[in-house]
C-alpha cells in the first residue's frame, strides 16, 4: 500500500520514506536519524535505515546520553499526545459538529469524516493512558531507576490497532484532497486550523501516527544502546523492541497483502 505524504510529497510504504518496495522496508534506523528527524516539527516520515533488528546493539555506557534520550521519548510523547489531542478537539469534534440534518449530502460528510480520522480517537486514548504511565517511571525517581522497558513490553501489543489506522490513510488522503477542492470545506478547514493556533494544517496531524510506529523503534534502539550490560531495564527494553518490531512487521504486511489484492483486482478489471 502506497500513500502519499502531506502536500503532495513522495510515496512511502508504513514507516518508509521514497517509496520503497514492500521487500525492502526497514523499520529500525539508526541512533543519527534520531536526531535528524522529529515527526512533531515536519510532515515528512523519519527516514530509517536497516541495521540487523535480531542483534542488540553494544552498549555505549553513558548514563548521561542515556537519561537524555529517556527525555526525548518523554517529550515527543507527550507531543505526540497533544496533537492527537488537537487533530480530536480543533477538527475531528467540530467537523462532526458540522454537519446537521440527514439530508444525502450530510450522511455522506459524516461517512467521510469517519473515514478521513479512522480510529485515531482509540489511538489517542491508548497513548495518553502510556505517555501517563512513562511519566510514573520517570519524574519521580532518579535517573538510575527510570525502567521504560515494562512500560512498553505493557503497551506494544495493543499498538496493532494502528494497523487500521494505516489501512485507513490512503482513503483518508483521497477525501482530503477532495475537500481541498471544495471551497465550503477549504472554508471550514482554515477556520478549524486558525482555531487550532498552530501552523500545521489537518493532513499534517493526520500523518503523525504513521509515523509513531517506526519512531518508537529508532528511541528503542538507542535507548537500549546506551543502556549498560546489567542494568535492571536492558532485558526488558530488549523484549520491548522485540515486540515493537514484530507490530510493525505485522502492519507492513496486512498492507503489503492489501496492496498486491489492489492490484490484482485493478488487473482483472483491465482485461
Amino acid at each position: 500500500l502506497v500513500v502519499v505524504a502531506p502536500g503532495g510529497g513522495g510515496n512511502f510504504f508504513f514507516g518508509t520514506p521514497g517509496g520503497a518496495p514492500p521487500e525492502t522496508l526497514s523499520i529500525i534506523g539508526t541512533p543519527a536519524d534520531l536526531t535528524s528527524s522529529k515527526e512533531e516539527d515536519s510532515s515528512s516520515a523519519p527516514s530509517p535505515s536497516s541495521p540487523n533488528p535480531s542483534s542488540a546493539p553494544p552498549s555505549d555506557d553513558n548514563p548521561d546520553k542515556r537519561t537524555n534520550i529517556i527525555k526525548e521519548i518523554l517529550s515527543t510523547e507527550t507531543t505526540y499526545v497533544n496533537n492527537l489531542q488537537t487533530a480530536l478537539k480543533k477538527y475531528m469534534e467540530p467537523l462532526r459538529d458540522s454537519c446537521i440534518g440527514n439530508n444525502k449530502e450530510m450522511q455522506q460528510r459524516r461517512e467521510d469524516i469517519k473515514s478521513v480520522f479512522s480510529n485515531i480517537e482509540l489511538i489517542h486514548n491508548l497513548n495518553a493512558e502510556m505517555l501517563k504511565s512513562l511519566q510514573e517511571v520517570v519524574e519521580p525517581s532518579h535517573p538510575k531507576y527510570h525502567l521504560l522497558g515494562d512500560v512498553f513490553t505493557k503497551f506494544t501489543p495493543f499498538l496493532k490497532m494502528y494497523q487500521q489506522y494505516s489501512t485507513d490513510y490512503e482513503k483518508a488522503m483521497e477525501i482530503f484532497s477532495k475537500w481541498n477542492k471544495d471551497q465550503v470545506m477549504m472554508n471550514y478547514l482554515k477556520s478549524c486550523s486558525e482555531w487550532s493556533g498552530s501552523n500545521m494544517k489537518l493532513d499534517h496531524y493526520l500523518i503523525f501516527p504513521i509515523q509513531r510506529i517506526p519512531r518508537y523503534n529508532l528511541l528503542l534502539q538507542d535507548l537500549l544502546r546506551n543502556t549498560p550490560d546489567g542494568h535492571a531495564d536492558k532485558a526488558p527494553l530488549q523484549a520491548s523492541l522485540t515486540k515493537m518490531l514484530s507490530v510493525a512487521e505485522h502492519i507492513n504486511s496486512t498492507m503489503k497483502k492489501m496492496d498486491n489484492t489492489k492490484k490484482m483486482v485493478n488487473t482483472v478489471a483491465i482485461d
